[in-house]
């Protein structure tokens, strides 16, 4: 598979490290660097009882609403959701990748939590896609990025197909004690039907692709909480494409002006996590003035947008 990353990817004994031989085993090893893999965590047969459009279907309006492009071309909803539930599409379907979430659990999912979580999120994230392209090449994602999130981790379930997932730990996570990660680690993961990963996204960074293939890839996801009374902090799953830097971005580098502030709301903080600030300064044309948004500290790649919030009286996401 081509990837950026296909030089220099772990080894496969490296890999063992986060695969847990079971799900009543996987809390121990997630619990040492918010990682971790359960080969055939669902039974084949519980993971073709899966049915996604009829699960569409079964979803309200606001649910509904969320459909989302990962990547690629995306047919007509109805025909995308037909394609995902063959087990194969014609050679001329198009290559896509898209998203939806689903604002309660719906009924007939094999695995809707994992043993070693207090407690989980409302909502169910399913990711659907195939990719046939003439020249073999992989469908990406959505670009190397981490999640600005409060929850401990999201689990994955690969219903059908496969889905390639390239994991490299944050300066954060290298610094954990007993982690045992390096800042130049780099993992490939392939995930096929049953399998699960959870991940902390906040703590890795990541990206995932489809490979070329005659099945559809179908997983879905939930987010997890380690301790009783994290679900306080919840918010929404969102899949709309975020605001995030796509390079490094240095210090005090206009990141973008008024006029061409996409259409989305940018979180706010006090403390730390803070990397722009909402500056007015001359317009190019030197016949006005406007407002921007700059960098207020060097920002790496995939890292998110957070404005500081000059008003806040505190910021409970950074204690």
């Amino acid at each position: 598979m081509c990837h950026p990353w296909s030089d220099s990817v772990a080894t496969l004994h490296m890999l063992k490290r986060f695969v847990a031989t079971s799900r009543a085993d996987a809390g121990a090893v997630f619990a040492q660097a918010a990682l971790v893999v359960v080969r055939g965590a669902v039974s084949p047969v519980e993971v073709n009882e899966v049915d996604l459009e009829d699960t569409w279907h079964g979803l309200d309006a606001a649910s509904q609403a969320t459909w989302c492009v990962e990547n690629g071309q995306v047919p007509g909803q109805n025909e995308a959701l037909r394609q995902a539930n063959q087990e194969l599409v014609t050679v001329s379907s198009p290559s896509w990748y898209a998203s939806f979430i689903a604002k309660t659990v719906p009924k007939g999912l094999p695995l809707v939590g994992v043993p070693f979580a207090k407690s989980h999120s409302d909502s169910i994230w399913f990711f659907a896609g195939c990719h046939q392209p003439s020249d073999g090449q992989p469908l990406r994602g959505r670009r190397e990025h981490t999640d600005d999130v409060p929850h401990d981790g999201t689990f994955h379930i690969q219903v059908s197909g496969t889905k390639h997932w390239f994991l490299r730990p944050t300066d954060e996570l290298v610094q954990r004690q007993g982690s045992g990660l390096r800042a130049d680690d780099k993992f490939a993961i392939v995930c096929g039907p049953g399998d699960l990963i959870a991940v902390n996204t906040r703590l890795w960074w990541h990206e995932t692709a489809l490979p070329a293939a005659l099945q559809p890839s179908v997983s879905y996801a939930r987010d997890f909480y380690l301790q009783e009374d994290a679900r306080a902090q919840e918010a929404d799953f969102v899949n709309q494409d975020g605001f995030y830097a796509a390079a490094a971005i240095s210090a005090g580098t206009i990141i973008v002006r008024e006029q061409d502030m996409p259409d989305c709301e940018l979180p706010t903080s006090k403390g730390s996590r803070a990397n722009a600030q909402v500056v007015e300064l001359e317009d190019e044309d030197g016949n006005g003035s406007g407002m921007a948004l700059v960098a207020s500290r060097d920002i790496a790649t995939g890292e998110w947008f957070v404005v500081y919030d000059s008003d806040a009286e505190s910021d409970a996401a950074d204690e």
